[in-house]
Parts: C-alpha cells; sequence; structure tokens
C-alpha cells in the first residue's frame, strides 16, 4: 500500500512539474502526504492573474482544490496563500 501511494505521489509531482514548465510559472509547492495532497504557496498573487489561473490550471489538469489558507492580506487585489490540490479520481 506504501509503495502505491508513494507512486501517486510521484505522478502528481512530475504532473507540477509539467504544468509549470508548460505555462512557465513558478510557485513554491510541495506533497502533503498526510493530506495526500500538493500544496502551492502564491505569495502576493492578484486574486485573478495568479490565484484563480493557478486553480484553473490545475482543474484543467484534473486536479481538484479542496483548501486554500490565506497566509498575508491587506484588503487590496493580492493577497497570499496556499492552495491544496488533489487529483479527482474517476
Amino acid at each position: 500500500m506504501e509503495e502505491k501511494i508513494y507512486t501517486l505521489l510521484k505522478a502528481m509531482e512530475g504532473d507540477i512539474i509539467r504544468i509549470f514548465k508548460k505555462n512557465k510559472i513558478w510557485y513554491n509547492w510541495w506533497t502533503d502526504i498526510p493530506k495526500f495532497a500538493i500544496c502551492i504557496n502564491i505569495e502576493w498573487g492578484d486574486w485573478k492573474h495568479d490565484h484563480g489561473y493557478m486553480d484553473y490550471l490545475m482543474h484543467e489538469n484534473g486536479y481538484v482544490k479542496f483548501n486554500e489558507e490565506y497566509t498575508e492580506e491587506d484588503g487590496s487585489d493580492c493577497y497570499s496563500s496556499i492552495h491544496y490540490y488533489r487529483k479527482q479520481v474517476g
């Protein structure tokens, strides 16, 4: 079972590398093994051009966002947050 989980997480990591490279974007990201998630940290990104675009790209590549943790905000259109995604199954 652990080997299967490791293989799936490695495939998710490969997806992120491919998505970022294809779209010429870069954000800090990591895998969260207990949550079985890809976490992407967007610092001071515009709500539409950074945060919304990331959600769109991930959705188009078979991922669903299940959480977003706001880390910095000042009331403007830009803010920082961590997006949590899981691969859609089925």
